[in-house]
């Protein structure tokens, strides 16, 4: 699970501030409804251990490195990603408030959005669903 950890006095700084929280995903519960309580749950935990952290979360020390301690350690987890024959995989799946007014530029009102986001070494599928315009 993708979660902000954006403080309030960095509203106006570029970029992102963004951790992620492993989920169990209940495929395994047949009834729609029961598995959507179990992923309500499941989020609801992972969201208040997020708060939590607030200040202690790896992401916050590793952006303190410089940028070629980052690049090596992510080079080194892809590397160990290929070569462990069962590393674990993942999906990625979020949803992201997208603006409540419907955008308008010169060329016209926005339709629609396409999400386009990064892979993960671990990551075979990434999803995100935005709300636009109500």
């Amino acid at each position: 699970m993708p979660a902000s950890i954006r403080t309030a006095d960095e509203a106006l700084v570029w970029g992102n501030r963004v951790t992620t929280r492993a989920l169990d995903l209940p495929t395994q519960i047949a009834d729609p409804i029961a598995r959507l309580r179990a992923i309500q749950h499941e989020t609801s935990r992972a969201k208040e251990e997020v708060k939590l952290r607030e200040g202690a979360h790896l992401e916050d020390w590793i952006r303190w490195l410089p940028p070629f301690a980052g690049k090596a350690i992510s080079a080194f987890m892809r590397t160990y990603a290929r070569v462990i024959p069962n590393f674990p995989g993942s999906v990625a799946i979020s949803n992201v408030p997208g603006p409540s007014q419907a955008l308008v530029g010169p060329w016209g009102e926005v339709e629609n959005f396409v999400s386009v986001g990064h892979m993960k070494y671990s990551a075979g599928l990434n999803t995100t669903v935005w709300s636009y315009a109500g």
